[in-house]
């Protein structure tokens, strides 16, 4: 009776087997069985602010610098008070469209009234930002500042986790908001020259002479120097 039963058994730790590679390596479903983690793919800068202060990407820098020490950990980058902020050296060359994406998540509903994403050292110059009216703001080179119809900040600062990406087309004359994948707002008709800042570095989550703290956490931050839609 013992030899009846050796048969089945060796199936079933067969499929057993079969059935666990199968959910390892993954099959069919879009993806491919890709891994899930922090890709850059064709990004110019690529940092994921949940693993250090290593520069996934990028020639000019190696590191994110942290001024007024804000807190880095497995959660992100936490921009919480006036006086913290994160720098990348940064100096474009004749960039006249680029892109930036952040994935961010608030600690609060209620940020700054100006709230930064990032900004450049010259703060007219270039900013992504809240305004007072509850909206998302630009200001982009020679061009002044734009409000992005369609956007509203409560979508942003709900103390989600979200993915931002602002897409700055010279050729098309747009600043377009993606939030999550999904268009949110666009401003259209608008001329902005090339970006040449020569001071050379980006500032995250606020303005580098303080006051617009971002209120959570960046988890990641990407820039392409061109427009690049998701």
């Amino acid at each position: 009776m013992k030899k009846f039963f050796i048969l089945p058994a060796l199936l079933i730790v067969a499929f057993s087997i079969h059935v666990s590679a199968f959910h390892l390596t993954g099959s069919g479903g879009g993806s491919g069985g890709e891994e899930p983690g922090f890709f850059c793919g064709t990004a110019d800068i690529c940092w994921d602010a949940t693993s250090g202060l290593t520069l996934t990407a990028y020639t000019d820098s190696d590191t994110v610098t942290l001024v007024n020490s804000p807190t880095r950990d497995s959660n992100g980058l936490l921009i919480s008070s006036s006086d913290e902020y994160a720098t990348i050296d940064y100096t474009p060359s004749s960039v006249s469209s680029w892109t930036i994406e952040m994935v961010f998540q608030s600690t609060t509903t209620s940020p700054d009234t100006y709230a930064a994403f990032v900004c450049g050292p010259v703060i007219a110059d270039f900013t992504l930002r809240r305004n007072s009216s509850n909206g998302i703001q630009h200001d982009l080179p020679n061009e002044g500042s734009g409000t992005i119809t369609g956007a509203v900040s409560t979508d942003y600062w709900d103390e989600e986790e979200h993915t931002i990406r602002f897409v700055m087309d010279n050729s098309a004359n747009t600043v377009t908001v993606y939030l999550d994948g999904e268009q949110d707002g666009q401003d259209t008709g608008v001329t902005f020259g090339a970006w040449t800042d020569a001071d050379g570095f980006l500032v995250l989550g606020n303005r580098e002479d303080e006051g617009w703290e971002i209120g959570g956490y960046i988890k990641s931050f990407k820039l392409w120097e061109s427009a690049v839609t998701p």
